[in-house]
């Protein structure tokens, strides 16, 4: 019994002593930043971060989506260093690097998708003034909910009390607007820019991934008290995170042809994807024939294996000539060639192979060259692709 008392007279003391040097740290900040949302969290943080920091503050972030990345006050980068599986802890890791760096603001990505973990991360640990909702997507449908509403009831838990929150007004929910009015939060619609929005979006040269990041990363910097000029021109020159929408020219094949390779991978689900084909269509990629597709799946991820087989099925896939999928399970595996054959799309299963395998293959198939359009996760295959393209690659603009 003693015993007992002991320990939970010290459990006890640890835990005030925790929320003690919690609020010492936040303190501290006088500025907190927070993004949530289901894709472009990563560009947002690091254009807001970009910003703040050409208007003199001194700025942490921190990026969870395609690396863990830490972006010190100078515009330098570390990878977080992760011994295990990723946790919402690593908030007071970066908060205590944020004292220790004597910073006035910190940006931070929100890396938890169930909700009672986001709750926790934002309104119990960071704590931040201002929160940013990219987009309200179809993703992760197996802890976030089934639906859009369901999703957006999800994200909302990350909104702070007393706080301000921005959504695009494409992307905006009811949900997240009752919540916000709920918890006396002051919501934020960021307009569109008719007519200049092309502009505004090109402006940055790192956002074009997805419409709306470099209008969403203004907005909370005007908020903040950033010029407009200013923040643009510091977004220009701000570093794109390692999974950002990207193309490149590649030679592969003896002798060598030409293929133009783009990146999609970390859009994860197929109506984002949606988003930045589209955009490569309008830029003329789809015109470099043979047009093939390569879909990188994750066996930890079921339920985007279903989606991309939706995907398939209502003709997502119809512009390409063939597709290439690698990671699909035994399983997967017999569902795609069924979705293949009633579509009369030519079908390949990738073995595990490198990048190298994966280009040489392709070369020895077409000679001609062509277009290759990645897809599906950024995890395993594709990171390596992408990494194989920066180094033997050029630029495709």
């Amino acid at each position: 019994m003693i015993v007992s008392a002991v320990c939970l007279f010290c459990l006890l003391a640890y835990l005030v002593g925790e929320r003690v040097v919690l609020r010492r740290r936040l303190k501290s900040i006088p500025l907190r930043v927070a993004v949530t949302g289901t894709r472009g969290k990563s560009s947002v943080v690091r254009l807001t971060a970009a910003a703040l920091r050409a208007s003199g503050r001194r700025v942490l972030a921190k990026t969870t989506g395609s690396r863990p990345v830490l972006i010190h006050p100078d515009g330098s980068e570390r990878e977080i260093d992760r011994r295990g599986p990723a946790s919402i802890l690593e908030g007071k890791a970066f908060l205590k690097a944020a004292c220790r760096l004597g910073v006035d603001t910190v940006v931070a990505e929100l890396m938890s998708i169930q909700p009672e973990c986001l709750r926790a991360e934002s309104r119990r640990l960071l704590q931040p003034s201002l929160l940013a909702v990219t987009n309200i997507r179809l993703d992760h449908r197996d802890v976030m909910g089934r639906s859009r509403e369901e999703i957006a009831r999800s994200l909302a838990e990350a909104v702070p009390r007393g706080g301000r929150v921005f959504m695009l007004q494409e992307d905006a929910h009811p949900a997240v607007e009752e919540v916000a009015g709920k918890r006396g939060a002051a919501l934020t619609i960021v307009p569109e820019e008719r007519g200049r929005s092309r502009r505004v979006e090109e402006g940055s040269r790192r956002s074009w991934d997805f419409p709306g990041n470099t209008r969403l990363a203004l907005a909370l910097a005007a908020a903040c008290g950033v010029g407009r000029r200013t923040a643009l021109k510091a977004m220009s020159s701000a570093r794109p995170d390692s999974g950002a929408f990207r193309s490149w020219r590649v030679r592969a094949g003896c002798p060598s042809r030409a293929w133009h390779c783009a990146s999609a991978f970390a859009a994860n689900e197929p109506e984002s994807t949606a988003v930045l084909l589209d955009r490569l269509r309008k830029a003329g990629f789809l015109r470099r024939a043979p047009r093939v597709a390569l879909l990188n799946l994750r066996d930890d991820r079921p339920d985007r294996t279903l989606q991309w087989l939706a995907a398939a099925r209502s003709g997502f896939f119809r512009e390409f000539d063939s597709l290439l999928v690698a990671g699909a399970s035994r399983m997967a595996a017999r569902m795609w060639r069924k979705e293949a054959a009633a579509a009369r799309l030519p079908l390949a299963l990738l073995p595990p192979s490198g990048p190298a395998a994966v280009m040489d293959g392709l070369a020895s198939r077409h000679k001609t060259g062509g277009s290759l359009f990645g897809a599906g996760n950024i995890g395993g295959l594709g990171r390596d692709l992408v990494a194989y393209w920066e180094r033997d690659g050029a630029d495709d603009a």
